[in-house]
């Protein structure tokens, strides 16, 4: 019978059977979100799944945070819970009121009803705020000097300050005077502008820039160049000397190049190139504060030396003897280039005393050449010590250096004293 009693009869034999039927166990996943630091996320925002670890997935389920339902599982197996959702929360893991649980895996048994709860919990998202000073031009202002402050609560540079999520968060400083504000930048988020705000959302965590830069003072320098046609003033180049200098080296140019360096000491110079003397103006070294805007100026002017030419007329024809020698009047002299940037005087002729001068010339190498008038022969020719070689009518290589006078001698001789000399 249905109660479980049986009667029997006198010789009766009877055969009852039991069955028994195990009671499925069942799981519930729900969600708790924590919202202590501006997070606005749901429940609904998440995804619960359990799923077996074993065989069989026909009872493996997911739900939505805040709808879950006891699911029908297995007994006496292995359920994997998981979770997908928003990013910015911290979870400490599941909490479940039944089962076997072992960090994310729970086991059930015959007719279970488990409920398991997973909490998250807002991260607040944080500001570092770094002030960056560049002190390139003389200033000593240090990060903490210039009022740097979060929704008008002032910060320390570098320091890392803890925000509401989802709200907007003003940058800003208070400035501080001899200095201009260059940029704000950073992470991804950061205004680019001071006074405008940034709004994060949970977990995140920026870090914002501000650069202020010390006012640079400037230096013009102007190169000038006099007496020559072949150099002009790029073709030397400047140095300023001094800290921090935006240009140091550059070609020279007479309508000037301006400069920004540190306050302090500094100095111009230049490579100079032979044949030239360099002149430098009042501010081309010294001190220099910020701010301040100074000229310097620097004269190249071509250096000159000179070529005397004398004429000797040797009575006897022998350079052993002296004291027949006598100035050659009239004779023409020439003076010729013998390379670039150099000059190229007018000849000239011989005064009553045998000289004719060529003054103002430019330095370098010369040829100097008489004009030989007939009758006579040319016994020799030379300026100064070991500078030149004659060749026949000419002294060859004749070097003129800076406010140097170069005296070149030539000596003729009369073949035939009964000859006219026109």
């Amino acid at each position: 019978s249905t109660d479980g009693s049986v009667t029997l009869a006198v010789g009766d034999v009877k055969s009852c059977t039991i069955t028994n039927t195990d009671i499925t166990p069942t799981l519930k996943l729900v969600k708790s979100p924590i919202q202590d630091n501006g997070g606005n996320e749901t429940e609904n925002d998440w995804t619960l799944s359990a799923t077996n670890e074993g065989s069989g997935s026909d009872r493996d389920f997911s739900n939505l945070g805040g709808q879950g339902v006891f699911e029908s599982v297995y007994a006496n197996t292995n359920y994997l819970l998981a979770e997908i959702g928003p990013d910015g929360y911290s979870s400490n893991g599941w909490n479940c009121d039944g089962g076997t649980l072992i960090e994310n895996s729970i086991t059930l048994r015959l007719d279970e009803d488990v409920t398991c709860t997973i909490v998250n919990d807002d991260i607040a998202p944080t500001i570092t705020l770094i002030k960056e000073v560049i002190n390139d031009n003389g200033g000593n202002a240090g990060p903490d000097d210039f009022g740097i402050n979060l929704d008008e609560n002032g910060v320390l540079s570098g320091s890392t300050t803890s925000v509401d999520a989802n709200t907007a968060i003003t940058i800003d400083e208070e400035g501080l005077f001899g200095y201009e504000s260059v940029s704000l930048t950073g992470d991804e988020g950061c205004p680019t502008e001071l006074g405008d705000s940034v709004t994060l959302l949970p977990g995140e965590n920026i870090t914002c820039t501000i650069t202020n830069d010390d006012i640079a003072p400037r230096l013009t320098v102007i190169k000038n160049v006099v007496g020559s046609d072949a150099k002009t003033s790029a073709d030397f180049t400047m140095y300023v000397d001094g800290t921090n200098v935006s240009d140091d080296s550059f070609p020279g140019s007479s309508t000037g190049t301006t400069v920004t360096l540190n306050e302090g000491e500094y100095s111009v110079t230049e490579d100079l190139i032979d044949g030239y003397t360099d002149t430098y103006s009042e501010d081309c070294s010294g001190t220099i504060s910020v701010g301040e805007e100074k000229t310097c100026t620097v004269t190249n002017t071509r250096d000159l030396g000179k070529i005397v030419v004398r004429k000797l007329i040797d009575a006897d024809g022998d350079l052993e003897t002296t004291d027949d020698r006598t100035p050659g009047e009239n004779w023409v002299m020439d003076v010729d280039p013998d390379g670039g940037d150099t000059s190229n005087p007018d000849s000239n002729e011989t005064d009553e005393n045998g000289e004719v001068e060529f003054n103002n010339l430019k330095t370098g190498t010369y040829t100097v050449s008489e004009n030989l008038k007939g009758g006579y022969e040319i016994l020799d020719g030379f300026c100064g010590r070991e500078n030149g070689s004659l060749d026949g009518e000419s002294i060859y290589g004749v070097d003129v250096d800076k406010d140097d006078t170069v005296i070149c001698t030539f000596i003729n001789f009369l073949l035939d004293p009964e000859v006219s000399i026109e």
